[in-house]
């Protein structure tokens, strides 16, 4: 009877650690409300015996105090709590490893996330710097650019101005050329005129010298004044003056007229000195 007995306890308490086992395991693997976290820390069990004068056995926890205080029976209860501490200590270091790992998971994927979206920050921020970096090479290339067109337009108006200068310096020396061609064209002719009119002078003394009306190497005065003609003060007769008009009219024109030679009376002054 009473090893009947132990081995009806030790069913019910193999039962009862199987339930538990398979039922932690269950909520573990679903994650639901009953997670092992849940799992009472100390198994209690109710037990019911049909024994004679007995209808059912109060509930209480699996402890010395639930079997009869026998010798058998307590060495048989106390190695059947002994096989179930085992097995729960067994079943709790499971929990704690699937705990564990679950929470190794947990992490790894919560760091894996923070990766990700450091990455994809990264990545935004390469790819503003890489697009302010294009910016700024567009806007150094249109700057350049730009530069380079008021160079060019510079040096095209450079140009333009050198030639326009150019062009006037060469018109400005052709109108001063011809400005000079033309004043010693007009000097040369003038220096003729007067070359030609001094050689008419001297034929005309030459002329009253052949006749006799004045001296060779002697003092002179010569005036034609108001249509008559004048030599040495004497008034000539209108024959001489007729003759030297026709000769020589450029000298005989409306213009009085007076041509001396005074420097044998300033030989003859020094002389007398």
């Amino acid at each position: 009877m009473q090893k009947h007995t132990v081995s009806r306890c030790r069913n019910v308490l193999f039962l009862i650690i199987f339930s538990a086992v398979a039922f932690s395991s269950l909520s573990f693997s679903t994650g639901g409300a009953y997670s092992f976290r849940r799992f009472p820390q100390k198994l209690q069990v109710t037990a019911t015996d049909t024994l004679p004068g007995k209808e059912k056995s109060e509930s209480g926890s699996i402890n010395d105090e639930s079997v009869p205080d026998d010798g058998i029976e307590s060495k048989g209860i106390q190695d059947a709590l002994r096989d179930i501490q085992r097995s729960l200590e067994r079943l709790n270091a499971e929990l704690n490893e699937r705990n564990w790992f679950g929470n190794i998971q947990d992490q790894y994927a919560h760091a894996a996330d923070i990766y990700r979206q450091d990455a994809q920050r990264n990545v935004q921020l390469a790819q503003l710097q890489l697009q302010q970096k294009l910016n700024n090479d567009m806007l150094h290339k249109q700057l350049a650019a730009a530069q380079q067109f008021r160079l060019a337009e510079l040096s095209r108006n450079m140009e333009l101005n050198r030639m326009t200068i150019a062009k006037e310096r060469k018109r400005m020396e052709l109108a001063l050329r011809s400005g000079l061609d033309m004043r010693l064209q007009k000097a040369k002719a003038e220096l003729q005129k007067a070359k030609e009119q001094l050689q008419r002078l001297r034929d005309f003394k030459n002329d009253l010298e052949a006749e006799g009306l004045i001296k060779k190497g002697k003092p002179y005065s010569i005036e034609i004044k108001e249509g008559k003609l004048y030599i040495n003060g004497k008034k000539q007769k209108n024959a001489v003056y007729n003759t030297f008009k026709e000769k020589y009219p450029e000298l005989f024109g409306e213009k009085n007229f007076k041509l001396e030679d005074k420097r044998q009376e300033a030989h003859n002054d020094a002389d007398m000195i």
